[in-house]
């Protein structure tokens, strides 16, 4: 199962991705992306918080109708679990 309650909070010019602790993992991946099938990646990072601030640059969602967002749980095997939903938002840096 993924992280649970996972969402965006979008705030002037910031977004903050967060979602509930998952039992057993060790850090998260959190991508963001211009289209809903992650074809078109911007970020992919990794953090160890509930919570993720992406590097949206300036103007970067001028010429998008938003951005998409999601994350799973890394184990300490390095296994990565389900994702969770995909979820949009916009942002006007």
């Amino acid at each position: 199962k993924p992280p649970s309650g996972a969402h965006a909070l979008v705030g002037g010019r910031s977004v903050l991705l967060a979602w509930q602790p998952k039992i057993g993992a060790e850090h998260y991946v959190v991508q963001v992306a211009t289209s809903p099938d992650f074809g078109r990646t911007i970020e992919n990072d990794r953090t160890d918080s509930t919570s993720w601030a992406p590097e949206l640059r300036s103007g970067s969602g001028s010429q998008s109708p938003g951005f998409y967002g999601r994350g799973a749980a890394v184990d300490a095997d390095n296994n990565t679990g389900n994702f969770t939903r995909t979820g949009h938002f916009r942002y006007r840096g």
